[in-house]
């Protein structure tokens, strides 16, 4: 009886951590694409992803940023309009976010078809903190649980997913986008071999937070190995440069991550300005010190609300979007270092090119 008393519960556990699984194994597809009642008519959205084009047409690099779960069911129908929409705003890169393995599937290869058919690159984004191995449950309960996907083992997935591409359909290059800070104690997702955890209480040289910027900048050494001549992009916060130079860690300027691979590595700054003045300044620092030329990307990041008062950028309306846009491209192109924008992602510019 004692036998069976603690059996039972330990099979309900394994059954239940069975059903989740399958259920996060599934992707939910949105039928729609903007749900408002007050949508502006079609002349007025020409007219403003004419207004777009014109904003950042100076640009060397203009891109964006796909997610797939906020894209619909008619983008996976018909790739080719998506592409089409793309480039009607001008963009002449893509940046194709991997959150899952099993994205690398059928419907990513139409999107590369189609973007390949339209000359259009693309880059496929993978994230540190979605990739990593940790260990859950009891001993009956773990056998089950199938084993996540490293960092360096999704890169190679990817750059075998692509040799096997038609040469037409490959990808431009991967972009990896680092996150060690969110390594913290309270991270029930921190991957459990690591001995180091992000706090604000070790910061300096030897201390756990350089220790896991190192930890990072192993992993990115790796991937470059891994991706032979294909370009790679590494995405990091606007304040690990900062961070380098306050001598709170040995490791993080912009010219470090540059290093991993001369030649072939640019950096992907994510901007966390809530508004223009506040993007100028968020990536000022790393701009100027930067030597090597169009060696940095700017990510801006879009706030799907006006409420929103962090880590991203707010606006009033289309006019006032744009106009920030125009000005921030303006800036930064002050700056040798800078390459191009990233505009992240692409569901929030359409709803706010389709609102009234």
């Amino acid at each position: 009886m004692f036998f069976l008393k603690n059996l039972i519960p330990a099979v309900l556990t394994t059954l239940f951590g069975l059903l989740l699984l399958a259920g996060c194994a599934s992707r939910e597809i949105k039928t729609r694409y903007f749900d408002s009642s007050r949508k502006a008519d079609s002349e007025t959205m020409r007219k403003r992803a004419e207004e777009f084009r014109t904003a950042t047409v100076s640009l060397a690099l203009s891109g964006v940023a796909l997610h797939p779960e906020l894209m619909t069911v008619d983008d996976d129908a018909d790739p080719d309009a998506l592409v089409a929409r793309l480039r009607g705003f001008g963009f002449n890169h893509v940046y194709y976010h991997i959150p899952l393995k099993s994205d690398l599937d059928g419907r990513l290869e139409n999107f590369l078809a189609a973007a390949g058919r339209a000359r259009l690159p693309v880059d496929l984004v993978i994230r540190q903190d979605a990739y990593f191995r940790v260990f859950r449950g009891g001993s009956l309960v773990r056998p089950l649980i199938p084993e996540k996907t490293t960092l360096p083992e999704m890169a190679e997935k990817i750059a075998d997913f692509n040799d096997g591409l038609p040469e037409t359909d490959r990808i431009a290059g991967l972009t990896v986008v680092v996150a060690p800070h969110e390594f913290t104690t309270a991270n029930v997702n921190r991957p459990k071999h690591l001995m180091y955890a992000w706090s604000p209480k070790t910061f300096g040289p030897g201390l756990d937070n350089d220790m896991l910027m190192k930890y990072t900048f192993n992993q990115l050494r790796e991937i470059a190995v891994l991706l032979g001549d294909l370009p790679l992009t590494v995405g990091v916060p606007d304040f690990y440069h900062q961070l380098a130079a306050e001598g709170k860690i040995s490791v993080g300027r912009v010219g470090d991550f540059l290093a991993i691979a001369p030649g072939r590595t640019r950096v992907l700054l994510q901007n966390s300005g809530n508004k223009a003045s506040e993007a100028v300044q968020a990536v000022n620092l790393e701009l100027q010190e930067t030597r090597q030329k169009e060696s940095v990307i700017v990510q801006l990041s879009l706030a799907n609300h006006t409420s929103v008062t962090a880590g991203a950028l707010r606006r009033r309306d289309w006019t006032d979007f744009t106009r920030n846009v125009q000005y921030l491209a303006g800036q930064w192109e002050k700056a040798p270092a800078f390459a191009g924008m990233v505009i992240d992602p692409f569901a929030f510019l359409e709803l706010i090119h389709q609102e009234e």
